[in-house]
């Protein structure tokens, strides 16, 4: 791809950043009540707070590893540039993954029925294991992150004399994008397990509303939005892997209109999956109506 459509799509990639830093910040503020910092905010706040972090962390890294791919790519091309910039961008894509699947994890606890068994007791100890949800994710992103690329044999990086440079940065990125899949394979059949569960709940529960008092209560319709909320994340992640199987394909060379089309797809994913999670919370949508009030005025 020629110089001036580079340069195109490296601004339209800067405003999908700016955007995406914005809607993740809007979240993190909305949900970040003074009031209340010394108390325990809600599990449901706290992932999404964390979700919104990670998501502005993805930002930052994809950033600057797609910057230096496309400005400086002999200086992306030495190991010690390569390694570090790998290690955060895979730490911030399963960060960002296993949160996801914490958060399908909770709805999901929230909308099984309160009946003994392991089940019922996490749903009751669910403030408890708040903790773990979100810190879970962050030892299985930061130790996972770091054996991947270990036990990826980095001597399998270093440039060989039969290969030519643009060779050799192909088996990097395509190496780099299997273990992407591979790191976040679990978190997704996770999401899709509980979200499958959850959609069959809420059938069950909507034919039992409707027998018993002809409409839905408000816990119900609760549900609803969770469930969809979980669907479309569902779908927002099975984009993402597309995507990278892209990438696996090997059609990854820097100058095709393909490549460029699918970098902007996964900067887009921030801003799209803060959409996603303040269109599934009421109070962050009436937060977002009265911004958007403040605005027009």
């Amino acid at each position: 791809m020629s110089s001036p459509n580079s340069k195109a799509f490296l601004a339209v990639l800067l405003l999908e950043t700016i955007t995406g830093l914005s809607s993740s910040i809007f979240i993190i503020i909305c949900l970040y009540d003074p009031a209340t910092k010394c108390q325990r905010f809600s599990t449901l706040n706290r992932i999404l707070m964390a979700l919104s972090a990670s998501n502005m962390s993805f930002l930052f890294t994809m950033s600057t590893h797609f910057l230096l791919l496309a400005v400086w790519p002999k200086f992306y091309n030495m190991l010690y540039v390569f390694y570090p910039i790998c290690y955060l961008t895979l730490y911030s894509i399963t960060s960002t993954c296993w949160l996801t699947s914490a958060l399908s994890i909770f709805y999901f606890l929230k909308i099984i029925p309160s009946q003994s068994g392991i089940l019922t007791k996490l749903k009751n100890m669910l403030d408890t294991m708040t903790g773990g949800l979100l810190l879970v994710p962050e030892v299985v992103s930061f130790s996972g992150s770091f054996l991947s690329l270990l036990i990826s044999n980095p001597n399998s990086f270093q440039t060989n004399a039969t290969k030519t440079e643009t060779e050799d940065l192909m088996v990097r990125k395509v190496s780099f994008n299997g273990i992407v899949m591979a790191l976040n394979f679990l978190p997704f059949i996770i999401a899709i397990v509980t979200t499958v569960i959850s959609a069959s709940l809420l059938k069950h529960y909507d034919g039992q509303m409707k027998k018993k008092i002809g409409h839905l209560n408000a816990k119900v319709k609760d549900y609803r939005t969770a469930v969809h909320t979980m669907s479309a994340l569902l779908m927002f992640y099975t984009s993402m892997f597309l995507i990278l199987i892209f990438f696996l394909l090997k059609a990854t060379d820097t100058t095709t209109w393909g490549y460029w089309i699918c970098v902007m797809l996964l900067f887009s994913h921030p801003t799209v999956q803060s959409a996603i999670l303040i269109h599934g919370n009421p109070n962050l949508k009436e937060e977002l109506r009265k911004l958007f009030t403040i605005i027009t005025q």
